[in-house]
């Protein structure tokens, strides 16, 4: 419990130091160990009897969650952790009335990954097999390289696709590897199998070459834009409509990066 007591006090700081009257919390922080779930998470009473308690069940990143929105603060899961889609986060929200957004930031691979499993299936071609493999060397890079941390982060690259094309009985890999030589730069590769008429295979291959930061930068500051208007404007709980920018997203089963834009839009719409 000391250490939500300090990330309150750190916030309220905050906002005293700069005479803020909206403050948006973003996950930034690396991937945390993959969560099973637990009794914990599954109210508000429980989750605060863990608190008190000390429980190691409690992460991280829910620790910052709650003390954000306890801070009356909106929070922002631009990260694979689990946070707010736990039961007794979401009650939080509701209780504070204030607005969370996430999970996991899409800024390369996955993107790409999203609109070409939607180009496959409008055109009726059958995916056999897709290989994924990412070389970075950043901070995220080598926590990643620990397999219990990269479980979380394949978990969250991989479901959507299968979400996309509608099957699931493909050969998918989803690799991530430290190359320290590479820093903040990242590379993706991924080769794509596929069937077309009379079941000829055929094969697909990208080669993605990106910036770590220069990618994730202008999402975040757009997620907070959006956000501190959610504030402004009373929302609260999940914004399904800012699932374009999420790997993951919560509280919607939508993947597909038009239909997702559209969803933004038709937010954005109501406030012209």
């Amino acid at each position: 419990m000391s250490a939500v007591n300090q990330i309150q006090a750190d916030i309220k700081e905050f906002r005293k130091k700069y005479n803020l009257e909206r403050i948006v919390v973003v996950n930034t922080a690396s991937t945390e160990e993959k969560t099973k779930s637990h009794y914990l998470y599954q109210s508000l009473k429980a989750f605060e009897t863990g608190l008190r308690e000390n429980s190691p069940d409690i992460r991280p990143g829910m620790l910052y969650a709650y003390a954000a929105m306890k801070s009356k603060c909106a929070y922002v899961n631009f990260t694979p952790s689990v946070t707010t889609e736990i039961p007794a986060l979401q009650e939080l929200a509701e209780l504070q009335a204030v607005p969370t957004a996430g999970k996991d930031g899409r800024t390369g691979q996955t993107l790409y990954k999203h609109v070409l499993g939607k180009m496959f299936k409008q055109r009726g071609l059958n995916i056999v097999g897709w290989y994924s493999t990412n070389i970075l060397g950043n901070q995220d890079g080598a926590v990643l390289e620990h397999p219990t941390h990269s479980s979380t982060k394949i978990d969250s690259k991989s479901i959507g696709l299968e979400q996309i094309l509608g099957y699931s009985h493909f050969d998918h890999k989803v690799r991530i590897d430290y190359f320290p030589v590479r820093g903040d730069r990242k590379e993706a590769w991924d080769t794509i199998d596929f069937e077309g008429w009379l079941g000829e295979r055929m094969t697909m291959k990208i080669n993605w070459l990106g910036i770590d930061s220069i990618l994730a930068a202008p999402l975040i500051i757009d997620l907070s834009r959006f956000m501190e208007h959610a504030l402004r404007e009373g929302k609260v709980g999940i914004m399904e409509h800012l699932s374009l920018f999420f790997k993951a997203p919560i509280g919607t089963d939508e993947y597909a990066l038009d239909k997702q834009y559209q969803t933004l839009l038709d937010y954005v719409k109501h406030f012209e």
